[in-house]
């Protein structure tokens, strides 16, 4: 059984406890009066007590209906919601209710004050208030023993002046009944109010250790907070870093291709000027256009967008399209042979391919001044592999530059792999794993 039903049951028995104390004494005083009229003895039981009682009939009415509109009371007041105004009204009512009960039965049980007692403090929340309260409460109920507080009222006639006209085994009998229950009453209202304490100690503890909780809760969300924020600002410094990178990659490949043509395309046109002046007039046209195109790639990779020439073209067409436009520019003589036609890649793996042969033309034209260029596409199954091979001077110890570090991080991006050899001309390979695109 949980400890709020047995507090309920406590309330319970109580109210049964009172219910009969007030049976008791009122069937004392309506019996006793009746017997008295019958026996003709009135008179002088009339004389011996010190005041006039009030009318037999009355002590039952107002007692009785008095105890049904106090437990109405505490009905409704379980009802309703609990504020500080509805709780101080019906904590005024219920005590007028239940000193008029007492007072309708001559201030013999004021065991009915417990049952107010009782059922109040279930609504009380403030400590303070409660304390104050219930100490009032007591007090009243100390009162209410004593005959020289309430004992001068007029037609207040104890129990006992009623049992003086029964034997002594009779009273006896009568007045341990009463006490017993009164007894009962009282215990039963001592084991309520300790395991109420109880309770509200046990209470207030859970709710101590959640706002502990809560504390804690609070504390590690501000640190996990403070955690996200400095972890947010290192991924927004790391985007803007590869961003950096991207865009330098992009200008890189484009400008610096284009710009190596340009170069090549005026040293034959100084050529070509003393002995061929006509085409070194058609030379320097072509050279024009591969700048205004170099300045296009440029404006595009700033905008984060793939080469404008892979817009246009798929990836075979636009390596074709670029060879051919370098060869012309310049004295080497691009040769390409594609081993993995059809190429059905996705846009990432068309821009890192057509990347990497134009960085490995550029290298070869403009480090090694290479005179012949090779490029060629195979596939070991789903490996794509991108080799551009020079007859140019070559390099023993190579040191990355700007370009193949790029280039390799272009390839990792993609879970690919570069390999490169300068002992004899210059070889670049890649190799990049294909996602078989469409």
């Amino acid at each position: 059984m949980k400890d709020s039903e047995t507090l309920h049951y406590f309330r319970v028995i109580m109210k049964n406890i009172n219910f009969i104390l007030i049976l008791l004494v009122s069937s004392v005083v309506v019996v006793t009066t009746l017997r008295l009229s019958w026996s003709l003895g009135a008179r002088d039981f009339l004389n011996m007590l010190e005041r006039v009682p009030r009318e037999p009939w009355k002590t039952p009415l107002y007692s009785i209906s008095g105890y049904a509109l106090l437990l109405l009371l505490m009905a409704v007041h379980a009802r309703t919601v609990n504020t500080n105004l509805s709780f101080a009204c019906f904590a005024l009512l219920e005590a007028a209710v239940s000193l008029w009960i007492i007072w309708a039965l001559n201030f013999d049980v004021n065991a009915v004050w417990l049952v107010v007692i009782a059922d109040l403090m279930k609504y009380w929340s403030n400590s303070k208030t409660k304390i104050t309260s219930v100490g009032l409460l007591f007090l009243v109920y100390v009162l209410t023993e004593f005959d020289v507080v309430f004992g001068g009222n007029e037609g207040v006639v104890s129990m006992q002046a009623y049992l003086s006209y029964y034997n002594s085994s009779v009273r006896m009998y009568l007045s341990a009944f009463k006490s017993i229950l009164a007894s009962v009453n009282n215990l039963i209202f001592l084991f309520y109010m300790t395991l109420l304490i109880r309770l509200q100690v046990v209470e207030n503890e859970r709710v101590q250790l959640l706002n502990q909780q809560l504390d804690r809760a609070n504390s590690q969300l501000r640190e996990a907070n403070v955690r996200l924020q400095n972890q947010a600002s290192m991924v927004e410094k790391m985007a803007q870093t590869r961003e950096r990178n991207r865009l330098a990659r992009e200008i890189h490949d484009t400008l610096g291709h284009s710009l190596t043509s340009i170069i090549a395309g005026i040293d034959a046109c100084l050529t070509l000027e003393e002995y061929e002046p006509g085409r070194a007039k058609e030379q320097l046209q072509l050279i024009s256009d591969v700048a205004r195109r170099g300045m296009t790639e440029v404006r595009r990779s700033v905008n984060a967008l793939r080469p404008d020439v892979l817009e246009q073209a798929d990836i075979e067409d636009a390596l074709r399209r670029m060879i051919r436009e370098t060869g012309l520019t310049s004295s080497a003589k691009i040769h390409f042979e594609n081993g993995a036609s059809p190429l059905e890649l996705d846009e990432d793996e068309e821009e890192v391919v057509y990347r990497i042969v134009q960085e490995g033309i550029t290298n070869a034209i403009r480090h090694g001044r290479a005179s012949e260029v090779w490029v060629s596409l195979t596939r070991d199954y789903n490996i794509l592999i991108v080799q551009v091979r020079d007859n140019g001077t070559g390099c023993e110890n190579v040191k990355k530059g700007f370009g193949l570090r790029h280039m390799a991080e272009r390839i990792r991006m993609i879970n690919g792999t570069l390999e490169y050899d300068g002992s004899d001309g210059f070889v670049i390979t890649a190799k990049i794993p294909i996602r078989w695109g469409k």
